[in-house]
């Protein structure tokens, strides 16, 4: 059996001993890992400096030779400005034939076009209106139907068409079989000695009238006898339809915006360089 007589206070006392001893010696390697750190972060900052030093010459060579750019494209501009305005006005001029060559397949073979032109009212909106001529009542229905069929069509206005209706003569003693007599002529009797009287008595000189365009001076054709004219308009709103002109000053501030973008791109290296 070991008794321990010593007392309790000298054991403590080598513990605090060695801790103070261990814990000096944990401040001395932090503070040598910390001296390492800083002297290696001076050396790296010194490394990168010195490399950095290599590239400040061609850095400045770059900026001075893109300040040269300003004072040549102020020399050009109004050259650029018509060459940007010249390049949107020959874009637009297809345009309106390529909106003519969507429309006429939608227009119907019987309808004769003597006049079609296109209004533009909004970006994507256009008023169609057409002037031709047709013959039948059923024709006049049809095309308003066909019509309404275009892409982005929303409403179809029209002038108004007049019907010739041939009237079948009613029953008589003398003529029981009565016949339709042809439009603007009037009803003959069927007994041919009859007929031949009538004719006689109403016989007269009428001078020749021409439809416009036939027999009559050159021109323009006008309705054919029995057909008629007639005028539509057509709202049409699609995003294919963009028909109308670019803003000149939009067009003509595209090449003013690639000026600025060389100027702004000069304000930043100029920044840049400062910031070296």
């Amino acid at each position: 059996m070991k008794l321990n007589l010593l007392p309790t206070y000298v054991g403590k006392g080598r513990q605090l001993g060695l801790a103070i001893v261990f814990g000096a010696i944990m401040i001395l390697g932090s503070v040598g890992v910390a001296f390492a750190i800083n002297v290696n972060a001076d050396q790296q900052l010194k490394k990168v400096k010195e490399q950095s030093a290599t590239y400040e010459k061609p850095v400045q060579a770059a900026i001075d030779y893109s300040a040269k750019a300003p004072p040549i494209i102020d020399k050009v501009k109004d050259t650029v400005r018509d060459i940007y305005l010249a390049k949107a006005m020959l874009a637009h001029n297809t345009v309106y034939p390529d909106f003519y060559v969507k429309i006429f397949p939608s227009i119907p073979d019987f309808f004769r076009v003597t006049q079609i032109q296109v209004n533009p009212s909004a970006p994507t909106t256009a008023t169609l209106r057409m002037t031709g001529v047709l013959k039948t009542e059923e024709q006049y229905r049809d095309l308003m139907l066909a019509l309404l069929r275009i892409k982005g069509a929303q409403t179809v206005t029209r002038t108004g068409f007049t019907p010739k209706h041939v009237v079948l003569g009613g029953l008589t003693r003398d003529d029981q079989n009565p016949e339709m007599p042809k439009l603007d002529q009037p009803n003959l009797p069927k007994d041919p000695l009859d007929r031949l009287d009538r004719m006689i008595a109403s016989g007269r000189t009428q001078p020749f009238r021409a439809a416009k365009g036939y027999g009559d001076d050159p021109g323009e054709r006008g309705p054919m006898p029995d057909y008629q004219q007639v005028t539509v308009s057509v709202v049409l709103s699609d995003p294919i339809y963009q028909l109308q002109t670019p803003n000149p000053s939009a067009t003509l501030n595209v090449g003013n915006a690639g000026r600025g973008g060389g100027g702004g791109g000069a304000g930043g290296k100029r920044g840049g360089g400062g910031g070296g």
